[in-house]
């Protein structure tokens, strides 16, 4: 893989021990997808959908019925999602802001979950 910063093509062959190396646009290392732009944005998208899966879990356990309490509920949010997040952590520097702000999508309404807030509460009364 050859990162690279243009949009055109890079036009030239790699061969290693007489073999040719494959062109790809994505590769992926210990979990993280880079392109080869370096952007991340298959990355992120990758963990957004992953966590979103997960959010489901805690809307689930969420319910009045399971008698789970708001410290029990951030416990399970740190465990499913926030791991994910910060294994990706080091990325962050890189990412876009639009891909930030996805991410931060998902942390918001983790908490509006958690904490049984409408949709249209402020973030920042989520975050006192």
């Amino acid at each position: 893989m050859v990162f690279e910063k243009t949009i055109s093509e890079t036009k030239f062959d790699l061969i290693i021990h007489n073999q040719p190396i494959r062109k790809t646009n994505e590769q992926t290392l210990l979990g993280i997808i880079f392109d080869k732009r370096l952007l991340f944005k298959t990355h992120v998208e990758k963990i957004t959908q992953s966590s979103s899966k997960r959010l489901n879990i805690i809307k689930v356990l969420s319910n009045k019925s399971w008698k789970l309490n708001s410290k029990t509920l951030v416990n399970i949010y740190l465990a499913l999602i926030r791991s994910i997040f910060d294994y990706s952590a080091i990325l962050f520097p890189a990412i876009s802001n639009t891909n930030i702000y996805n991410i931060q999508k998902i942390q918001n309404t983790a908490f509006r979950i958690i904490f049984h807030k409408p949709k249209f509460t402020r973030i920042s009364s989520l975050h006192e």
